[in-house]
């Protein structure tokens, strides 16, 4: 946060890249390989920033300082602003990947200083050692000196422990990694969920124009099946009429027979008959034509269904990718806000430390203050005893004199000299008490003291 509001305010002089996690994914396809990937960065390197100045080193350490980390967290890489580095060279050999072809860097400083520190192009990834022997691993029976195939290798990797091998001067040596493998790098799915995003507007697209198309076929049906009704509607109504007429006209030829005097005239029947049978003609052959066009436009409605329902099915993938996707950021969003609640435990935890250790040293001050009255008691008591043996006159007190006496060191607690001046101010309260003595000084009473001294010494003489 200190660096990103010092980043913002203009106070780096160069460009100021970190942490190295953030910059760095797992590349598609190469999820099996991430946590060893990981391991081959080395301890640390994620949480690390990299800045182009020494200038700006000096002030992201100051930086890491005023916010309370120690020099072994996030430490600090100091890189050449340059562009990204175009000699790579490719993996040794096929079924051998190296840490540039499984992590795949955003930043063009991070990259180079991932190059220069971690050596991502010198570290080859295996799935297992045997596969790495197998592929890199070069032996000389004439001479016994190993060697690393493609001559650029420093260090192999491999599955499934983290466990890698390395070759210095002809002999090979395996370190074993005690440590569980983990994996803090997300897989970089920007480029699926960005080609999953056209192919859901591709599919989108390709249903709005099927389901359009749909709306036609399926209104041209309904108009033609509104017709046929309606033509057989007309049929039928026609078929009644002819039937009905067919019935008259046999009921007028039985009568006919019957009646021989009477003749009939059934010309203009036998000519309606003639209509109504040429008009069902007519409305049979218009009937088999609707039903024709109907069979025609059932295998394009047929498919069109099909289609909808592909499209339906893909769409329906599309979106439990994207929720599986979702998902997986939430999981990464909470576990950063798990680590950030971490980091607030340990900063309260540093706080109460500061203030115990603020504590303690307010405790050592006022020790110290009292180690340094009782000196000062302890130079004067000397000083006044040493003072009266030799002169037997009165004491005069300087800060160079006290300065120069030294008290006298005694192996006994200070337990042992309180209960002495305990047993001493009993014994001089009973004596006041025996003399009726008011003064409680005793420095005034040493004063009384010597003055009856040297009053007996000069009667004396």
């Amino acid at each position: 946060k200190k660096v990103e509001e010092a980043r913002k305010s203009g106070r780096f002089r160069g460009p100021v890249a970190g942490p190295i996690g953030y910059f760095i994914k797992v590349a598609p396809g190469k999820e099996h390989l991430a946590k060893l990937a990981e391991k081959a960065l080395g301890n640390g390197m994620l949480d690390r920033f990299v800045v182009t100045t020494d200038s700006d080193r000096k002030l992201y350490m100051k930086l890491r300082q005023d916010a309370g980390c120690s020099s072994r967290d996030c430490g600090v890489f100091q890189q050449a602003n340059v562009p990204r580095y175009r000699n790579i060279p490719p993996p040794p050999c096929d079924g051998v990947e190296t840490a540039v072809t499984v992590l795949s860097v955003s930043g063009d400083l991070v990259f180079n200083c991932l190059v220069d520190n971690s050596r991502i192009d010198q570290t080859a990834l295996c799935e297992s050692r045997e596969h790495s022997e197998e592929k890199l691993l070069i032996r000389n029976e004439n001479t016994r000196k190993d060697a690393v195939r493609g001559g650029k290798i420093t260090k192999v990797f491999f599955l499934p422990k983290g466990d890698f091998w390395q070759v210095k001067n002809g002999l090979r040596s395996l370190v074993s990694n005690e440590a569980k493998l983990k994996q803090i790098i997300g897989v970089d799915r920007t480029a699926a969920i960005r080609e999953a995003e056209h192919e859901a507007t591709a599919l989108k697209k390709e249903a709005d124009e099927l389901k359009k198309k749909l709306s036609d076929v399926q209104r041209e049906h309904k108009d033609m099946k509104r017709k046929w009704n309606e033509e057989s509607k007309s049929i039928r109504k026609i078929a009644s009429n002819l039937e009905t007429l067919q019935s008259t006209l046999e009921r007028l030829k039985e009568e006919a027979i019957s009646s021989e005097e009477v003749t009939i005239d059934t010309t203009d029947l036998e000519e309606d008959v003639k209509n109504a049978q040429d008009s069902l003609e007519v409305e049979k052959r218009k009937e088999y034509e609707l039903s024709e066009s109907i069979e025609a436009l059932k295998p394009e409605l047929i498919q069109a269904q099909r289609d909808h329902q592909e499209i339906l099915s893909r769409n329906e993938k599309v979106i439990e990718d994207m929720a599986s996707v979702e998902k997986e950021i939430e999981g990464n969003i909470k576990e950063a806000a798990k680590r950030q609640k971490n980091l607030e435990n340990k900063e309260a935890k540093l706080s109460k430390l500061e203030e115990g250790v603020d504590q303690q040293s307010e405790v050592l001050k006022e020790r110290n203050t009292k180690v340094e009255e009782s000196l000062y008691k302890a130079r004067v008591t000397t000083y006044k005893l040493n003072e009266a043996h030799d002169e037997g006159g009165s004491i005069e007190l300087s800060d160079e004199k006290l300065a120069a006496v030294k008290p006298v060191e005694t192996t006994d607690t200070p337990d042992t000299y309180k209960k002495k001046v305990q047993k001493m101010q009993k014994k001089i309260e009973q004596e006041r008490k025996k003399r009726e003595l008011t003064d409680s000084d005793p420095v005034v009473i040493f004063e009384k003291y010597q003055r009856a001294k040297n009053d007996i010494a000069s009667k004396l003489n």
